[in-house]
């Protein structure tokens, strides 16, 4: 990390709906932007109530002082609406154009069944980008209670 921030490099962090990032990696991604990585914050999918949450995800951009990307923003949909070759896709385009050197994203033992799919996808679109990559839990208590080790 302080190889990131010596070069102020760029953050990509992948959430499946708005409020995720915030509450999986908020701390982390306002502290890289303050110490001067570029933070963009990509939202895969905005499931129902667009336009309050539309507004609470540029307000948690803001406070971050991240970029806000929403993937597929043409319709309310869950991620797993989502084909997975399309999600892929999209990722691909942004990881192209943000080219991250850190990639922030769910966890794959997320229990949340879209948080889990983007983890994968984020794998997949991540395939040809020498980056590196972190995951969160963005409900812990929940994830440790219910495999029984918490």
């Amino acid at each position: 990390m302080n190889r990131l921030l010596k070069e102020n490099g760029r953050v990509l962090a992948f959430g499946a709906h708005p409020d995720d990032l915030e509450v999986g990696a908020g701390g982390l991604l306002a502290r890289l932007s303050q110490e001067g990585a570029e933070v963009m914050m990509a939202v895969v999918s905005i499931p129902n109530n667009p336009e309050q949450r539309r507004k609470e995800a540029n307000a948690g951009a803001d406070v971050i002082d991240a970029d806000l990307r929403i993937l597929f923003d043409e319709k309310p949909q869950r991620v797993e609406d989502i084909p997975m070759h399309e999600l892929v896709r999209r990722m691909d385009q942004v990881v192209g154009d943000w080219r991250p050197d850190l990639v922030i994203t769910h966890s794959a033992f997320d229990l949340h069944w879209d948080h889990g799919l983007v983890n994968r996808a984020t794998v997949s679109a991540l395939r040809r980008t020498p980056c590196d990559l972190l995951a969160f839990l963005s409900s812990p208590e929940m994830n440790a209670q219910s495999r029984g080790i918490g």
